[in-house]
Protein backbone atom coordinates (compact mmCIF):
# COMPACT_ATOMS: atom_id res chain seq x y z
CA UNK A 1 0.00 0.00 0.00
CA UNK A 2 2.70 2.58 1.02
CA UNK A 3 4.46 1.59 -2.71
CA UNK A 4 1.04 2.60 -4.35
CA UNK A 5 0.58 5.70 -2.45
CA UNK A 6 4.46 6.62 -3.38
CA UNK A 7 3.61 6.00 -6.93
CA UNK A 8 0.41 8.00 -7.21
CA UNK A 9 2.04 10.93 -5.54
CA UNK A 10 5.07 10.10 -7.91
CA UNK A 11 2.53 10.80 -10.97
CA UNK A 12 1.07 13.42 -9.25
CA UNK A 13 3.76 15.47 -8.81
CA UNK A 14 5.41 14.80 -12.26
CA UNK A 15 2.09 15.82 -13.52
CA UNK A 16 2.18 19.22 -11.63
CA UNK A 17 5.24 19.85 -12.65
CA UNK A 18 4.98 19.57 -16.23
CA UNK A 19 1.82 21.66 -16.64
CA UNK A 20 3.84 24.31 -14.26
CA UNK A 21 6.95 24.41 -17.06
CA UNK A 22 4.10 24.06 -19.52
CA UNK A 23 2.62 27.59 -18.22
CA UNK A 24 5.82 29.16 -17.51
CA UNK A 25 6.99 28.25 -21.10
CA UNK A 26 3.80 29.77 -22.69
CA UNK A 27 4.29 33.34 -20.27
CA UNK A 28 7.47 33.66 -21.24
CA UNK A 29 6.80 33.60 -24.19
CA UNK A 30 4.19 36.18 -24.19
CA UNK A 31 6.54 38.12 -22.16
CA UNK A 32 9.01 38.24 -24.94
CA UNK A 33 6.55 39.57 -27.14
CA UNK A 34 5.52 42.34 -24.50
CA UNK A 35 9.17 43.47 -23.93
CA UNK A 36 9.73 43.62 -27.97
CA UNK A 37 6.37 45.84 -28.16
CA UNK A 38 7.47 47.98 -25.48
CA UNK A 39 11.14 48.39 -26.97
CA UNK A 40 9.73 49.06 -30.31
CA UNK A 41 7.17 51.61 -28.55
CA UNK A 42 10.55 53.19 -26.81
CA UNK A 43 13.04 53.47 -30.54
CA UNK A 44 9.95 55.48 -31.54
CA UNK A 45 10.18 57.73 -28.41
CA UNK A 46 13.64 58.04 -28.98
CA UNK A 47 12.99 59.22 -32.81
CA UNK A 48 10.66 61.58 -31.69
CA UNK A 49 12.50 62.85 -28.52
CA UNK A 50 16.04 62.92 -30.74
CA UNK A 51 14.46 64.98 -33.79
CA UNK A 52 12.29 67.39 -31.26
CA UNK A 53 15.24 68.13 -29.05
CA UNK A 54 13.06 66.84 -25.88
CA UNK A 55 14.96 66.65 -23.28
CA UNK A 56 12.86 65.33 -20.26
CA UNK A 57 12.23 62.31 -22.60
CA UNK A 58 16.26 61.80 -23.53
CA UNK A 59 16.74 61.82 -19.70
CA UNK A 60 14.37 58.91 -19.24
CA UNK A 61 15.34 57.20 -21.92
CA UNK A 62 18.80 57.27 -21.73
CA UNK A 63 20.42 55.93 -18.67
CA UNK A 64 22.89 57.37 -16.21
CA UNK A 65 25.43 55.23 -17.05
CA UNK A 66 25.27 55.21 -21.25
CA UNK A 67 27.68 54.74 -23.12
CA UNK A 68 27.65 55.07 -26.86
CA UNK A 69 30.04 54.99 -30.03
CA UNK A 70 29.28 57.47 -32.95
CA UNK A 71 29.03 56.87 -36.86
CA UNK A 72 32.45 58.54 -36.20
CA UNK A 73 34.22 56.00 -34.02
CA UNK A 74 33.34 58.96 -31.13
CA UNK A 75 32.74 57.96 -27.56
CA UNK A 76 29.45 59.82 -25.98
CA UNK A 77 27.59 59.57 -22.47
CA UNK A 78 24.18 60.75 -21.47
CA UNK A 79 25.26 64.28 -20.95
CA UNK A 80 26.87 64.34 -24.69
CA UNK A 81 23.42 63.17 -25.85
CA UNK A 82 21.21 65.72 -23.60
CA UNK A 83 23.85 68.70 -24.44
CA UNK A 84 23.93 67.98 -28.42
CA UNK A 85 19.69 66.95 -29.17
CA UNK A 86 18.40 69.09 -26.46
CA UNK A 87 20.89 72.16 -25.56
CA UNK A 88 19.34 75.16 -27.25
CA UNK A 89 16.49 73.02 -29.21
CA UNK A 90 16.34 70.59 -31.70
CA UNK A 91 19.17 69.97 -34.45
CA UNK A 92 17.11 67.38 -36.80
CA UNK A 93 14.99 68.09 -39.28
CA UNK A 94 14.17 64.14 -39.62
CA UNK A 95 15.44 61.53 -37.49
CA UNK A 96 13.45 58.18 -38.52
CA UNK A 97 14.36 54.39 -37.82
CA UNK A 98 13.29 51.15 -39.64
CA UNK A 99 14.20 48.04 -40.17
CA UNK A 100 14.10 47.33 -36.38
CA UNK A 101 14.57 43.99 -34.65
CA UNK A 102 14.59 43.37 -31.04
CA UNK A 103 15.64 40.61 -29.30
CA UNK A 104 15.16 39.68 -25.70
CA UNK A 105 17.42 38.21 -22.91
CA UNK A 106 15.73 38.29 -19.15
CA UNK A 107 16.46 41.89 -18.30
CA UNK A 108 18.56 42.81 -21.51
CA UNK A 109 17.38 43.76 -24.77
CA UNK A 110 18.98 44.23 -28.08
CA UNK A 111 17.87 46.39 -30.95
CA UNK A 112 19.31 46.17 -34.45
CA UNK A 113 17.81 48.94 -37.32
CA UNK A 114 18.57 51.81 -39.90
CA UNK A 115 18.61 55.36 -38.78
CA UNK A 116 17.91 58.28 -41.29
CA UNK A 117 18.35 61.66 -40.28
CA UNK A 118 19.25 65.04 -41.02
CA UNK A 119 20.32 68.13 -39.33
CA UNK A 120 18.31 71.26 -39.62
CA UNK A 121 19.17 74.72 -40.66
CA UNK A 122 21.21 74.88 -37.26
CA UNK A 123 23.65 73.01 -38.35
CA UNK A 124 25.17 74.91 -41.01
CA UNK A 125 25.79 74.10 -44.94
CA UNK A 126 24.78 69.95 -44.16
CA UNK A 127 21.32 68.79 -45.63
CA UNK A 128 22.37 65.61 -46.71
CA UNK A 129 20.03 62.55 -45.59
CA UNK A 130 22.05 60.06 -43.82
CA UNK A 131 21.77 56.48 -42.96
CA UNK A 132 23.24 54.52 -40.43
CA UNK A 133 22.95 50.81 -39.39
CA UNK A 134 23.11 50.71 -35.25
CA UNK A 135 22.55 48.80 -32.34
CA UNK A 136 21.47 49.39 -28.97
CA UNK A 137 20.99 47.78 -25.64
CA UNK A 138 18.60 48.37 -23.68
CA UNK A 139 18.40 46.94 -20.07
CA UNK A 140 15.71 46.48 -17.32
CA UNK A 141 16.44 47.80 -14.00
CA UNK A 142 14.37 49.89 -11.54
CA UNK A 143 11.16 48.51 -12.73
CA UNK A 144 12.09 50.89 -16.41
CA UNK A 145 13.91 49.69 -19.92
CA UNK A 146 16.96 52.36 -20.72
CA UNK A 147 19.37 52.47 -23.24
CA UNK A 148 22.69 51.75 -21.80
CA UNK A 149 24.68 51.67 -25.22
CA UNK A 150 24.54 52.19 -28.52
CA UNK A 151 26.93 51.63 -31.35
CA UNK A 152 26.40 53.49 -35.12
CA UNK A 153 27.83 52.44 -38.33
CA UNK A 154 27.50 54.77 -41.48
CA UNK A 155 26.04 52.98 -44.58
CA UNK A 156 28.55 53.39 -47.47
CA UNK A 157 27.09 56.14 -50.15
CA UNK A 158 27.32 53.10 -52.38
CA UNK A 159 24.38 50.97 -50.24
CA UNK A 160 21.55 51.51 -52.94
CA UNK A 161 19.41 52.02 -49.93
CA UNK A 162 21.57 55.09 -49.01
CA UNK A 163 20.37 58.78 -50.24
CA UNK A 164 21.72 61.88 -50.07
CA UNK A 165 19.84 64.83 -50.32
CA UNK A 166 21.51 67.79 -52.78
CA UNK A 167 23.56 70.09 -50.80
Amino acid sequence: MKNFLLAISLIFFISFAADAQKKTQQTTKETAKDVEAAILKLEREDDIATKNGDKIALERLYADDFVGINATGGTSNKKDILTFYAAGGSVLAMNTSDQISVRVFDKTAIVTGRLSFQYNERVPNDRAIYRLRYTKIYLFRSDKWQIVAFHFTSLDESDEDNITAEK
